[in-house]
């Protein structure tokens, strides 16, 4: 009777200890999932920049007035223009 009890106290002892042990986890987990959520957010609105950004550098618009502007370039004259043919 003796050594059921204290079996049975073991396996008590041992249970809690588990419980806890994943409680601990648990807590752990849901502090890196809250990391990993503002990562993904800041992740993500670096990326909606980068497209708005490259979308912008993009634009015809934009890229006449970074060639007349920063690289003094004039636009083509007809003779100048060379067309090419579909194959």
């Amino acid at each position: 009777m003796r050594f059921l009890a204290i079996l049975l106290g073991t396996l008590g002892v041992g249970l809690s200890a588990f419980f806890m042990w994943l409680q601990t986890q648990q807590v752990n987990d849901s502090y890196r999932l809250m990391q990993l959520q503002d990562e993904y957010t800041m992740w993500f609105e670096i990326k909606r920049r980068v497209e708005l950004e490259w979308g912008r550098l993009q634009a015809p618009d934009h890229l006449r007035s970074l060639a007349r502007n920063r690289f003094r370039l004039r636009e083509a004259r007809e003779s100048e223009r060379w067309y090419l043919s579909e194959p």
